[in-house]
């Protein structure tokens, strides 16, 4: 395994993923591309995140930051920013789940139909839903949606766009 490689499956018990991370996380420092992966909540398909500068563990908060053109894939669904915050959880079976994502700064989420930008975006892993706010764009094939907010659910493959303005005009 590479130095800047991290991976995470929930196949592993819970002490050999921190044995893992804890000698890991140190050499992730020294060279980059940085890359980390673990078992989604719905899907069967990891989700594997990678960020060009660093990856940082923070064990007490539960967390992942993956900084500098993040990004993160399970299958053919893509979510890319500059910076990445996963969140993860034990199950009761004692595995590592990814539960939420936060993306920070030219967030773009990539389906096979859509591709979606703003400035903020959240990922419910249980859901698959993900909310996009701060100058929204949705692109689909030739036509261009502008907005406030979107809510794109990546599981149906269908995207709302959504004004914050008394109007009501996107």
């Amino acid at each position: 395994m590479p130095l800047s490689t991290l991976q995470l499956r929930t196949n592993q018990n819970k002490r050999s993923n921190n044995d893992c991370i804890s000698r890991t996380i140190w050499a992730c420092h020294l060279t980059s591309p940085v890359f980390a992966q673990a078992e989604a909540v719905s899907n069967d398909a990891p989700i594997e995140i990678s960020a060009d500068e660093a990856l940082e563990w923070h064990r007490d908060k539960q967390s992942y930051i993956a900084k500098g053109n993040a990004i993160a894939i399970q299958g053919d669904k893509r979510i890319k920013s500059d910076t990445l915050t996963a969140h993860y959880a034990d199950s009761q079976t004692g595995d590592t789940e990814i539960t939420k994502m936060i993306a920070v700064g030219n967030v773009e989420i990539k389906t096979d139909t859509d591709t979606a930008y703003g400035d903020h975006g959240e990922y419910d892993v249980l859901t698959e839903i993900v909310t996009l706010t701060g100058n929204v764009k949705i692109h689909r094939d030739e036509n261009i949606l502008n907005g406030d907010r979107a809510v794109v659910n990546l599981k149906t493959g269908i995207s709302k766009l959504l004004s914050d303005k008394k109007s009501g005009r996107v």
